[in-house]
């Protein structure tokens, strides 16, 4: 028996992160929490699943939201914005990876992904689209098939990139040593070309949104490979309620004037940190955006983090730094039967 229920305070405490995100950082409640917050116009789903004994066996979530028709078929430099389809997502936009648990004595994967395509379809709520996205290499082998079966399209999604730091890996000086030749050179070649003299590297106590909030969007507009809807300055306010000190901000600043030049918000979950946003002038970009890279990583393994989650885009500049690509696919399949008839082929022109 499915129950819905229309935001994560609703939930009973804990559940979530427990059988959701279990250590994830991406994947946090708080960043569900603050997805609520900040997206007033969207809306949010979570369906429960119940047997007879009233036992727990399924969870899965949707996001109401729009998406744009160039990223369902796989246009990577695609602006989103509002304009577009209504879609029922299984992730937000700050969030990646499974969205859903079943307990497989209860289920098959199949008989979960059915039964769940069913309550969303019965939603009272409109849309044209439903987007089952971030399925990685193992989820994309167990569920492709079925999904193909149901009529879902699919698409390539930007891949995701992540460090594992070994366990006896403690320190920065650590970290390069396990780094290959050609990756050191890399590493020390930009640290070496920010010129220390003039600037300097910091985790701030404390700092102005208005300071950072400018370069935010100037990154965001320059952005190519994805370029998403610019948060309001609000939501980095909400952010650092909720986080608290689990939110760390890395800045390299002007020694001459004290301007912060970039930043890098850096948020922590158990031994996880995920690099979640990032602000830069255009001034010297390259070798800010490099630095920022290795300082954050840096910090990261000094707190003793064991998975550093850089995100999606560039992923060949992060793997100069020793991090892993882990492919993505999505899938989707309209209400509307010509939809899903013409999509592919409007994709091939």
């Amino acid at each position: 028996m499915w129950e819905v229920f229309n935001s994560i305070h609703d939930l009973p405490v804990g559940l979530w992160d427990e059988k959701i995100a279990r250590g994830s950082v991406s994947l946090d409640s708080r960043l569900i929490q603050l997805c609520e917050a900040s997206c007033r116009e969207d809306a949010f789903r979570y369906f429960l699943c119940r047997d007879n004994r009233k036992e727990l066996i399924g969870i899965f979530f949707v996001m109401l939201t729009r998406v744009h028709p160039f990223s369902l078929a796989g246009i990577r430099n695609a602006r989103i914005n509002r304009a577009g389809f209504r879609a029922a997502v299984s992730a937000t936009p700050e969030t990646s990876g499974a969205h859903f648990w079943f307990d497989p004595v209860a289920f098959t994967p199949e008989s979960f992904i059915r039964s769940v395509y069913q309550e969303i379809i019965s939603l009272p709520d409109r849309f044209s689209v439903i987007l089952f996205r971030d399925f990685f290499s193992e989820e994309t082998a167990i569920f492709r098939n079925i999904l193909d079966e149901m009529g879902f399209l699919s698409a390539e999604g930007l891949t995701v990139t992540q460090i594992l730091i070994p366990e006896d890996v403690h320190s920065p000086e650590a970290y390069q040593g396990i780094l290959s030749g050609k990756q050191r050179y890399d590493w020390r070649r930009y640290v070496k070309n920010l010129d220390q003299s003039r600037y300097r590297i910091e985790v701030p106590e404390s700092y102005e949104l208005s300071e950072i909030y400018p370069l935010y969007l100037e990154v965001n507009q320059r952005a190519r490979e994805w370029r998403s809807v610019p948060r309001k300055i609000s939501y980095f306010s909400d952010l650092k309620k909720i986080y608290g000190e689990d939110a760390e901000m890395l800045m390299i600043r002007e020694v001459s004037t004290g301007k912060c030049l970039g930043w890098m918000l850096i948020l922590f979950f158990q031994k996880q940190s995920y690099l979640i946003y990032i602000g830069f002038s255009k001034i010297s970009a390259l070798t800010l955006w490099h630095n920022l890279l290795i300082a954050s990583i840096e910090h990261s393994v000094s707190k003793g983090v064991k998975v550093v989650d850089l995100g999606v885009t560039h992923e060949s500049a992060k793997k100069r730094f020793g991090a892993r690509g882990l492919p993505v696919r999505y899938f989707y399949r309209f209400r509307n039967f010509w939809l899903n008839v013409l999509m592919p082929v409007w994709v091939k022109f």
